[in-house]
């Protein structure tokens, strides 16, 4: 049982990181985020070739920690509900110091806190598919 619950993190953390690279991908906002944060193609070029691999591993780590306070969550019994109450109450404040104190646009905290929602919305729901199944 302990196997299944570590297999469904992993596989929710992947599915966080696959969200997250699609997020910011030139399919859907990549280009504006560039955009806001001064970066150019030439930047994004030399940062893949210097430090792609802690990147990614550093991203995996994050991830997995998020994955792992969600399903804290869902354990104690918050439902997807609870859980974007607190979503609010946490990461709403985080993302907004961005605008208010950095002068991103609101664009910008839109696109950051979009991805976080997202994510999160779907780690909650791998883990009551995944979780329920063994549960009944």
């Amino acid at each position: 049982m302990l196997a299944y619950h570590i297999f469904t993190l992993i596989i929710a953390t992947v599915v966080t990181i696959l969200i997250g690279s699609l997020w910011y991908s030139p399919l859907m906002f990549g280009k504006q985020w560039m955009h806001m944060m001064g970066f150019t193609a030439e930047h994004m070029e030399k940062a893949k070739q210097k430090r792609m691999a802690p990147t990614y591993a550093w991203a995996f780590v994050f991830s997995l920690v998020h994955v792992f306070l969600v399903y804290i969550l869902f354990l104690s019994g918050f439902e997807l509900v609870g859980v974007f109450a607190i979503w609010v109450g946490f990461s709403l404040p985080i993302f907004s110091n961005a605008v208010l104190w950095e002068g991103k646009p609101w664009k910008f905290f839109f696109i950051q806190a979009g991805c976080s929602l997202v994510s999160t919305a779907f780690v909650f729901e791998i883990l009551r598919i995944f979780l329920l199944s063994v549960w009944g």
